[in-house]
């Protein structure tokens, strides 16, 4: 688990695809980082690739892509926050263009 105030690294991938914002998703732009409340999964919205990127901290401390699937969002749509309503730990991501 991560302490408050620790450093976090992680790679972002990014592929160019037709449709994105050329200003704003000219590459990778993790806009936050946020801890699910219960998998202890690190949860990066990436607004540049529009993707919620899911990493899973291994057992040497670093934080490692792969933890399951990422969540891809409409091309252009710019995810940028994610939150969580912990009755029911359902997460909801704010999209910047759509």
């Amino acid at each position: 688990m991560v302490q408050f105030g620790e450093p976090v690294t992680v790679q972002l991938k990014y592929k160019e695809l037709a449709g994105r914002n050329p200003v704003r998703q000219e590459g990778p732009h993790a806009h936050e980082a946020v801890l699910h409340p219960t998998t202890g999964e690190l949860l990066v919205p990436d607004l540049g690739a529009d993707k919620l990127c899911r990493f899973k901290k291994t057992d040497s401390g670093k934080w490692q892509s792969g933890s399951g699937v990422d969540i891809q969002y409409e091309t252009g749509g710019g995810p940028r926050h994610i939150l969580f309503y912990s009755i029911y730990i359902q997460s909801f991501i704010l999209m910047s263009w759509s």
